[in-house]
């Protein structure tokens, strides 16, 4: 505390010159802040350089800054008050691409205000020498809810002519062809006829060896396109809409197939015979936002490169097959904005194989880009397929098709041609055939071909077998005796002390069946916040330390079978976000206990993400069941922000495993 009134006697003795001084727009390297000071600043002798230019003074930068840093960074100190992190001095430095004098002089002029705030509450200082910090992640909550009533316009509401669906997406997708990575390209792939990744593949399952025959008889109609007649739903064409989908390599290609074992699979190569603009996925979730944080439009864009991480991996998620009429409406109705809506046209998309544990790539040529090139026989030709297969002793792998050509016709002598008849004088001239328009042009465009089967390197596959790559869960099994008291769990007992969904019994029981309640207590020196970082891109309850001695997290203390202890530090993710701690609690009669808890890790803390709507209903659940205090309820519970969970298949599951409907709140 002395520490701090000194250094705010400091300042205010200091900022009697200091916030008087002026800075140059030549001093500054940030491009926005530059332009701005030299378009409103006042012509002035500048404090750094001493040349006479256009100039903000000291306040008026301070003013920028201390917003851009409230904004988009957080104070940061560790578990023991420490501050750790990026010193304040070289992050003001860095912002304002100056000299590390002049972001001192800023950092101590907003000192001057910070430090009698801080002092007034008990805090340090944010803007003392010693602050640190972090960069904020991007606040994505108005693209999160944007595109939550996006899927439920689509889904339940108006799916063909939505003005509301319409608009969302050109707020996702707005400006796509200027977005670019982080090492500056362009999220749009180009593939061209000489480009290392012109070839695909695409494949046809044969269940019978008549089926076989057919498509090599007729390749480019059975391995292309279907017409669109026969064109089925899939993730990114709606029914009677055809495109193209293939993969860029051949187990990619027979993975996304899913051909039953016994079954052949008719693999073709196709290679690209004209440019193709191709959106990258991969490239979308690496966006980087290439403005300056002092501008207003700044925080936006950096919110929507964030969401745009978290759709690539809604949309390339695997779909079970009794949810893909369903879950493909979305990703079709994606798709067939971006096939229209684009300016200049891209012509597909490229994104991971849901298929591959995104280990393979895909891509879909939308319909107006999905025209295979014609394998021209001449006419009468013959085709005979010779599988090769009239009896295990004569087995071979060559598969032979022949192509028998009619004997060409025997040449026909020339004759003149008759004369044409004069044309009257007051005939109309116009020709035969209607000019070529931008109408018609498009439409040759559209049906110009963008691949070449060929032919020649066409296989078949038999599929003996299916590896699956898969992640064990184990079921632990238990059984108990029932009794008047409830179920006894035989054997050895550990305390744990619950603070989050966990206090609401019925969402402990369902992963820990032996669980009984002890009673409530107080955890002191922490403080409860919903800002542990979940893999289902919400947050989850952290009881934070602080060390102030008036900040509490009230929870409820379980007493749980030994036995079933791996299975609660399982389900809590130990190692994986949390971290296992035993702390002293203090119950209503003033005695203490010990229990073991569960601390979010220093990593995944991010206090701008925000839980589930389900999620905070049970942990405010749990804290009426157990009658915690009214203001601890509205002020820590239910004054935290919630968003709807996007999935809501998970949601319905989760209060389901609790029997718990839907709030309306």
């Amino acid at each position: 505390m002395i520490a701090i009134a000194i250094n705010a006697a400091y300042w205010g003795a200091f900022s009697g010159s200091a916030s008087t001084m002026n800075v140059c727009y030549k001093c500054i390297g940030d491009s926005y802040l530059r332009e701005e000071i030299r378009t409103d600043g006042k012509r002035a002798k500048c404090a750094y350089c001493e040349k006479l230019r256009k100039s903000f003074t000291i306040d008026e930068l301070s003013d920028r800054v201390r917003s851009v840093v409230e904004e988009h960074y957080r104070h940061h100190q560790d578990e023991y008050g420490a501050d750790s992190g990026e010193p304040i001095k070289w992050l003001i430095a860095d912002l304002l691409e100056a000299d590390e004098t002049i972001a001192e002089d800023v950092r101590g002029r907003i000192s001057e205000d910070t430090a009698y705030e801080a002092y007034d509450s008990g805090d340090s200082d944010p803007f003392g020498w010693e602050a640190c910090y972090l960069e904020k992640s991007p606040d994505t909550f108005d693209y999160q809810e944007t595109w939550s009533l996006f899927r439920r316009e689509i889904r339940t509401r108006s799916r063909f002519f939505s003005e509301y669906a319409r608009t969302a997406l050109a707020d996702i997708f707005g400006g796509l062809l200027d977005m670019k990575t982080w090492e500056g390209e362009s999220v749009i792939a180009t593939i061209t006829p000489t480009s290392e990744h012109r070839f695909v593949y695409r494949a046809r399952i044969a269940l019978a060896e008549d089926e076989i025959t057919k498509i090599l008889t007729e390749p480019v109609p059975e391995l292309g396109p279907p017409p669109s007649r026969f064109a089925r739903p899939g993730r990114m064409n709606a029914s009677g809409i055809s495109v193209f989908y293939g993969a860029f390599e051949e187990d990619t290609c027979i993975a996304e197939l899913r051909a039953p074992v016994g079954s052949h699979v008719v693999l073709g190569r196709f290679e690209v015979v004209r440019e193709l603009r191709l959106l990258d996925l991969n490239k979308l979730t690496t966006v980087y936002t290439r403005v300056s944080m002092f501008d207003p439009a700044f925080s936006s864009m950096s919110g929507r490169a964030a969401f745009l991480e978290q759709l690539v991996e809604e949309i390339s998620r695997p779909i079970l097959p009794r949810d893909e009429e369903a879950e493909y409406l979305v990703t079709q109705a994606v798709s067939e904005y971006l096939a229209s809506n684009v300016e200049p046209r891209i012509d597909g998309i490229l994104y991971n194989s849901a298929q591959t544990a995104k280990k393979g790539r895909n891509i879909v040529l939308f319909h107006h880009s999905s025209v295979v090139e014609p394998y021209v026989l001449p006419p009468g030709t013959k085709v005979e397929v010779n599988l090769g297969w009239a009896s295990r002793d004569d087995y071979d792998d060559q598969i032979f098709v022949w192509e028998e050509t009619p004997m060409p016709p025997a040449p026909v002598p020339p004759r003149s041609p008759p004369l044409a008849p004069p044309k009257p004088a007051n005939a109309p001239s116009f020709p035969l055939f209607p000019l070529v328009t931008e109408d018609s042009r498009a439409e040759w465009i559209s049906d110009h071909p963008a691949l070449r089967l060929l032919v020649s390197e066409i296989a078949v596959f038999r599929i003996k077998g299916v590896n699956y790559d898969r992640q064990p869960r184990f079921a632990m099994r238990h059984r108990t005796t029932e009794s008047d008291g409830g179920a006894l769990f035989m054997g050895p007992k550990v305390r744990y002390f619950a603070y989050g969904s966990n206090m609401y019994p019925p969402r402990l029981r369902f992963r820990v069946p032996g669980c009984q309640v002890l009673g409530t207590a107080t955890l002191v020196g922490h403080q409860l916040r919903f800002h542990k970082k979940s893999r289902d891109d919400s947050t989850k309850c952290d009881a934070y330390y602080t060390g102030v001695p008036t900040d509490t997290v009230v929870g409820v203390v379980y007493e749980i079978p030994k036995s079933q202890k791996a299975a609660l530090d399982k389900a809590e993710g130990v190692g994986h976000g949390y971290d296992e701690v035993t702390v002293a609690l203090v119950r209503s009669d003033g005695t203490t206990v010990e229990a073991t808890t569960y601390i979010a890790a220093e990593a995944a803390i991010d206090p701008d993400c925000k839980p589930y709507t389900w999620y905070r209903d049970f942990v405010r659940l749990g804290a009426e069941e157990h009658e915690f205090p009214d203001a601890y309820i509205k002020d820590f519970i239910l004054g935290v922000d919630a968003v709807a969970d996007p999935d809501e298949k998970r949601e319905e599951a989760r209060r389901a495993e609790v029997k718990v409907d839907r709030f309306p709140f």
